[in-house]
């Protein structure tokens, strides 16, 4: 279903490194987030990670669709933050954007350097689940659980040749697709316009796509008119849906460097982001990172022969929160 003509609406920001689309997932999700009725539903315990002092979930692709799209089919909504090297730079850079992405019900890692911070650390990420890749597994079980689609954003034309791919991969999958002229966010008419495509396609699930933290503004304005639908920032996902973007090698995405290839693509625009900003974090990262580890071994050393060890980077605790780097914002 178009819901109004494609027209720009922005640059899609990076996504993610590495991960492969899960199988569909099983049934039974233990429902996170908002229900229609309005109060939050108490989350299940579950392992965080913390990077930076950002909490990151530890999720694998089957356990992630099975929470969203069952928290979906079920009525009950929420909103998810997908982070990357550029992202969690961001997050760290300005603390009003931190307050926006701890708003989030879920925050999973995109890109493999976080994962290598997290293990450095002591803090192991089984996996990351790029929204690029989760896409299809999420959208495979909303079409078998009869969860409505919308996607929102993206280059134009992506989103209408992304929804195509979509329904036609997976038969009787409602699949809704709008992108609004650049600007619409500064425009009540246009957000107006957002609001009324939102109320026509009655979504279980939003695929967000305006680059970060457009994509996360304008969904802590939309949710609650969608008490009952699952946020998911996207990004560029449109367009590697839509064949439009060529996604990076296997082995690329597994060695980390997605980020090279998304370089050789568009030069002129990612070159002060990926050379000048996201590698001298990147550094900062992993090295906070073994600064933490380090530290965790020192204590436990000094703790003595026989002592409980700490409580901290060195813990695998099966819920609850894992320590962090020591490099804050």
């Amino acid at each position: 279903m178009n819901l109004s003509p494609d027209a720009a609406a922005g640059p899609d920001a990076d996504a993610g490194a590495d991960a492969t689309p899960g199988p569909d997932a099983t049934t039974g999700a233990v429902a996170l987030g908002r229900t229609a009725a309005g109060p939050a539903v108490p989350a299940p315990p579950q392992a965080t990670v913390r990077l930076m002092g950002l909490t990151l979930h530890d999720l694998t692709a089957p356990e992630l669709v099975d929470r969203v799209v069952g928290a979906a089919a079920a009525g009950t909504g929420g909103w998810m933050v997908n982070p990357n090297v550029d992202v969690l730079r961001q997050i760290v850079a300005d603390p009003s954007v931190r307050a926006l992405v701890e708003g989030a019900d879920l925050v999973v890692a995109d890109g493999m350097p976080l994962l290598w911070a997290a293990a450095l650390q002591r803090t192991p990420i089984r996996q990351t689940v790029p929204v690029s890749d989760a896409i299809w597994a999420l959208c495979a079980e909303a079409a078998r659980r009869g969860v409505p689609v919308l996607l929102l954003g993206g280059a134009p034309g992506s989103a209408a040749k992304a929804a195509q791919v979509l329904a036609g991969r997976y038969p009787g999958l409602e699949v809704s697709h709008m992108c609004p002229p650049f600007g619409f966010e500064r425009d009540e008419a246009g957000l107006g316009a957002v609001r009324e495509a939102l109320q026509q396609a009655s979504p279980g699930l939003v695929f967000c796509a305006f680059g970060f933290p457009k994509q996360e503004r304008l969904t802590a304005q939309l949710r609650d008119q969608c008490p009952s639908a699952w946020f998911i920032g996207s990004g560029g996902t449109f367009s590697m849906v839509a064949g439009d973007t060529p996604k990076a090698p296997a082995w690329a995405r597994r060695l980390g460097l997605e980020w090279a290839h998304r370089l050789r693509l568009e030069p002129r625009r990612l070159f002060r982001r990926y050379i000048v900003d996201d590698l001298p974090f990147a550094a900062r990262l992993l090295g906070g990172a073994l600064l933490a580890r380090v530290g965790t071994r020192r204590t436990s050393l000094g703790a003595g022969a026989g002592a409980e060890p700490p409580t901290g980077a060195g813990s695998r605790p099966e819920t609850g929160e894992r320590a962090e780097s020591g490099d804050r914002a």
